[in-house]
């Protein structure tokens, strides 16, 4: 079959994406809030609006760090904040406020972005970048052989470096939320992913003018074996 290793590919992404909903889903159904405490003696205060729709689970503090987990309940929306008081003086304190909603899947949605589970997606994305960056370079190395100026090598290459270049990105966001949980959240990741692949693209120029150069001697090339065919000269006009 001659399209087999593309089916692979559709298949393999219509895999992860099944994955992923459904990591989403289970893990979804809780959040953690991370604080972090400055007081060397300090009281929490935890408050959820309307507890019918998120329950607060469990409270746990490590080192300088609180970490406040809610359930979700049932669907809805409604509010949560999570308060650290200095004990010696309640003046002082540190707060964060979320407004929340519980989606019909119960995977907890927080305003901005974020939500419970979103380091499954950052997985799914990056499963599907690999997959795509395996199958760009294994058709690389067919066609080079015998058709290294082709217009299909040249993308190949292109596409090549652009997932590779999105691989080493996501593996470092993935990496961060898992190993760094409380300084990461979705709407983090969403910015950072933003501002990375304007990067790619800026680094790509270069490459890009490089790719332009291989269009350029391919068009030539065939232009020297077929002659000034229309074809052939709308491609070196393309490079």
């Amino acid at each position: 079959m001659k399209n087999k290793p593309l089916l692979h590919l559709i298949i393999g992404y219509i895999v992860i994406a099944v994955l992923t909903f459904t990591a989403v889903i289970i893990a979804g159904r809780t959040y953690t809030v991370y604080l972090s405490d400055p007081y060397q003696s300090s009281k929490a205060r935890v408050e959820v609006l309307d507890e019918n729709i998120i329950l607060k689970s469990e409270t746990v503090k490590e080192d300088n760090l609180l970490k406040v987990t809610f359930k979700a309940k049932q669907t809805g929306k409604t509010s949560i904040s999570v308060t650290l008081f200095n004990a010696n003086n309640e003046r002082e304190y540190t707060q964060v406020h979320y407004d929340v909603s519980v989606l019909p899947t119960h995977v907890i949605f927080v305003t901005g972005y974020d939500f419970g589970g979103y380091q499954f997606v950052l997985l799914g994305i990056l499963l599907i970048v690999l997959f795509s960056f395996a199958y760009a370079l294994k058709q690389f190395r067919l066609r080079k052989k015998q058709q290294f100026f082709s217009y299909k090598t040249v993308i190949d290459l292109a596409l090549i470096i652009f997932f590779g270049l999105q691989s080493i990105m996501y593996s470092g966001l993935f990496a961060g939320s898992v190993l760094m949980p409380e300084r990461f959240s979705g709407w983090i990741v969403y910015n950072w992913a933003g501002f990375v692949m304007s990067a790619i693209f800026i680094i790509s120029i270069p490459l890009l003018i490089i790719a332009a150069g291989f269009l350029s001697v391919s068009n030539l090339a065939l232009i020297k074996h077929e002659g000034l065919v229309k074809n052939n000269l709308f491609g070196l006009l393309i490079s």
